[in-house]
């Protein structure tokens, strides 16, 4: 009885880890469909590196960042990238 309990305890530790893991991913997957990650909001952290990924994305597609204003970094590659 104690070990079957650890171990469904051990699981949902190794659940924890993965959904973090999943997060990315789906932050990724809706950059390439070209979603809003802010509109869910699940993690501030993914969110933040999600937004320099898609700064990113907007340079290789011709887009103005400085429309969006998503990135202040991403602004200042766009105006190296302009010259």
């Amino acid at each position: 009885m104690v070990e079957i309990q650890l171990q469904e305890g051990n699981v949902k530790g190794e659940n924890r880890i993965a959904e973090r893991k999943n997060l990315i991913v789906i932050g990724r997957n809706t950059i390439a469909r070209g979603e809003n990650v802010n509109v869910k909001g699940e993690n501030r952290i993914a969110e933040r590196k999600n937004l320099i990924v898609i700064g990113r994305n907007t340079i290789a597609g011709g887009e103005n960042a400085n429309a969006k204003g998503k990135n202040r970094i991403a602004v200042k590659r766009n105006t190296i990238l302009k010259r």
